[in-house]
């Protein structure tokens, strides 16, 4: 099981991934990640 863990701090918010993650879902996190990126902060929601 893919354990997810959210660490959040003022200026960043940080995906922690524990466990194995195979090959399809490699390559999916890997497209969303690689996108832009959204700051997490003021003024967002």
């Amino acid at each position: 099981m893919l354990k997810i863990t959210i660490l959040d701090t003022p200026d960043r918010r940080r995906l922690v991934l524990e466990d194995k993650l195979v090959a399809p879902w490699a390559a999916e996190l890997g497209k969303s990640a690689g996108g832009p990126q959204r700051t997490y902060g003021a003024g967002n929601s």
